[in-house]
């Protein structure tokens, strides 16, 4: 009887973690597909962007502002701000004193300011994840998964994580999207110094500033923002120093983008954790249209 009874009960575990890994493996591609919508929606937007690189188009901004431009986007470019990127590199998790990095590839799609995904795979055998970020349609989500079937992070939804998903693209646009912070589309621009300068950007309802640092040519090496973020022992949204460094850059089609960077939470303090790292291997430009 006994016996009988073990069996039952290991038979529906069984039966119980089978449904289990089938559910998790069905919601897994079924986040995979919602992505590839969000992100065919992204490819085939009308890029707001017109015309051709002039620097007589920021010429009436502070002399360490255009040179960030001039620096970004070569005369007669042709202004684009929808991309696509392919990248490389190192995913930490952790914090500043104990921590573990893991490789990972990602694409990532960038119609800003509107919106953003980012999809990674990492293929650590001891950490093997996928998954996405999504900002689009005043919407956000961060949904990974580890091994395919054991969801790490389902979040996203409400105002907290949109407007966290804001200050993100905000940064990667002065590293990976130049043309969108251009004032023909409302960007406010002030010098802090001559080697550092503050954007305001208006994004999905959010004002959200970026400072970044250049050197004398215009290049910009160091980026910050105040980020809403729940990176801290309290898990508390607020506001917090974000920010990262600039290693080497590469120019698609006249448009030069930041092609190796690390970032991370709590920048410029004891606190601060590169938890990203990566290297752009390829970038592609939404076709003219």
């Amino acid at each position: 009887m006994l016996k009988t009874v073990i069996l039952s009960i290991l038979l529906f575990l069984s039966i119980s973690a089978m449904a289990f890994g089938m559910f998790a493996l069905w919601l897994n591609f079924s986040d995979e597909r919602n992505l590839e919508t969000v992100n065919l929606r992204i490819w085939n937007e009308i890029d707001p962007a017109r015309g051709t690189y002039d620097p007589l188009m920021v010429a009436h901004l502070p002399a360490p502002v255009q040179r960030y431009f001039n620096f970004m986007i070569a005369p007669d470019a042709q202004l684009r701000t929808i991309n696509r990127i392919e990248m490389v590199g190192e995913f930490g998790l952790g914090d500043a004193n104990e921590h573990s990095y893991y490789p990972f590839t990602a694409t990532q799609y960038n119609a800003a300011p509107t919106g953003f995904t980012w999809a990674l795979k990492t293929y650590d055998t001891a950490m093997s994840m996928n998954g996405s970020d999504m900002v689009w349609d005043e919407q956000s989500w961060t949904k990974f998964w580890l091994l395919g079937v054991l969801p790490v992070a389902r979040a996203g939804g409400d105002e907290d994580y949109l407007r966290s998903g804001v200050g993100r693209m905000v940064v990667e646009m002065a590293a990976w999207s130049p043309v969108s912070l251009l004032p023909q589309f409302g960007v406010e621009w002030e010098e802090l110094g001559d080697d550092v300068i503050r954007a305001k950007v208006n994004a999905l309802g959010f004002d959200q500033i970026v400072d970044i640092k250049i050197d004398t040519r215009g290049a910009p090496i160091e980026f910050l923002i105040p980020r809403w973020s729940n990176a801290n022992p309290e898990q508390t949204f607020k506001l917090q120093p974000f920010g990262g460094i600039a290693h080497a850059y590469a120019t698609y089609d006249g448009i030069t983008i930041v092609s190796d960077v690390e970032a991370g939470n709590h920048f410029g303090t004891p606190d601060y954790f590169a938890f990203f790292k990566a290297k752009v291997t390829a970038l592609e430009y939404q076709p003219a249209r």
